[in-house]
């Protein structure tokens, strides 16, 4: 379950510009293959975490370049993200934000 505060909710929209249009979302996660990666990836504490999250991910998505951040769950975060695709996803420790860069 994800624990996000309302102001976080409110702060927490992804701008995603196609065809001339902004839409903008309050998803957390767009991405079932991102969600199952945090999923699987998620260990006692956030630096294990991190390295583990990293490696599915260059391993198992392509293209691999990914935007990665961690911390504990009870953390507020404030971020502001352009991706398409993107997931936010947590166990009772751990949350774990994932964006696809558009580095080529």
């Amino acid at each position: 379950m994800i624990r996000l505060s309302p102001l976080l909710l409110a702060l927490f929209w992804i701008l995603d510009v196609a065809d001339g249009l902004v839409v903008l979302s309050g998803d957390t996660c767009s991405s079932p293959e991102l969600r199952a990666a945090i999923e699987k990836s998620l260990k006692e504490d956030v630096a294990q975490t991190l390295v583990a999250l990293r490696e599915e991910l260059m391993t198992n998505i392509k293209p691999a370049h990914f935007v990665i951040f961690c911390g504990p769950s009870t953390q507020d975060y404030k971020y502001v993200a352009q991706s398409c695709h993107f997931c936010t996803h947590s166990d009772d420790k751990i949350t774990c934000h994932v964006f696809e860069s558009n580095k080529k």
